[in-house]
């Protein structure tokens, strides 16, 4: 009896009247499953880190190029401006594609169809922001609910606060911070967008994968500006003292009270 225990208990090779036992079959083969298993995830450690190396370079790379397209772009204006300022005519800005929709009116006596464009911009809470295109449509949604919003052009670097700051995405219908490159991969890598970055370039530069990029961000929920609405706030358009409307890069200003 006692040479059948230390046959299924034993773990090492052990002696019986001189002789060495053999290890059982069972445990032979979950060693060699369990060192099979290890080898294996030592394998994909090596292989992983090398991805992820190979992939940070490349994350690094394209983060240079968006910052030289951004510098090329602003020396650009400069220089459009000296040159028409020497040539003794006026620099007229190009047309914004993107706008930054905040709302600041509540639920209360809004009738139905502003009602809707709401809920179809997102913006069914107060205080909260979307990012939209500037076209035809979007221009005429914005023109019904503007009384209960404030818009305007963000600048770059109001986007990139933003997305760094108040950014979460939305995954299976989840609200999940955007605390990695991970999350960002794997629902918008099938459109070349890989990092955070990636992700605030599509935004800035509304480009082709823009709304793919942009329903993939929740609505940005803000706070109160500091300092207040104001007493005119629901009363008055922006031109006028008030706060609804469009603000064009005085939204950056709104939004840094905000954020």
């Amino acid at each position: 009896m006692l040479y059948k225990f230390n046959l299924l208990i034993s773990a090492v090779p052990l002696t019986w009247n001189g002789c060495q036992v053999i290890k059982p079959e069972t445990q032979q083969k979950k060693s060699k499953a369990q060192q099979k298993s290890a080898e294996q995830r030592a394998a994909d450690k090596v292989a992983r880190q090398a991805a992820n190396k190979e992939k940070r370079a490349t994350i690094l790379a394209r983060n240079q190029k968006y910052q030289a397209e951004y510098e090329a772009a602003e020396r650009a204006v400069i220089d459009a401006k000296r040159t028409a300022k020497k040539e003794g005519s006026y620099y007229v800005d190009a047309q914004p594609k993107l706008v930054f929709v905040v709302r600041i009116k509540g639920i209360n006596k809004i009738a139905p169809k502003p009602r809707k464009v709401l809920q179809l911009l997102r913006l069914n809470q107060i205080n909260t922001g979307v990012f939209v295109k500037v076209t035809k449509a979007t221009v005429e949604l914005l023109k019904l609910v503007e009384p209960y919003v404030a818009y305007g052009y963000p600048s770059y670097h109001t986007v990139r606060q933003l997305v760094y700051k108040r950014g979460f995405g939305k995954i299976n219908k989840q609200r999940i911070a955007l605390s990695e490159n991970a999350i960002i991969e794997a629902s918008l890598g099938q459109y070349g967008i890989l990092s955070i970055d990636d992700l605030i370039h599509e935004i800035v530069t509304v480009g082709p994968n823009f709304k793919q990029a942009n329903n993939f961000i929740w609505p940005f929920k803000l706070s109160n500006p500091n300092g207040g609405w104001g007493v005119t706030r629901k009363f008055k358009h922006f031109i006028q003292g008030g706060s609804f409307g469009n603000r064009e890069e005085f939204i950056n200003q709104l939004v840094k009270a905000m954020n």
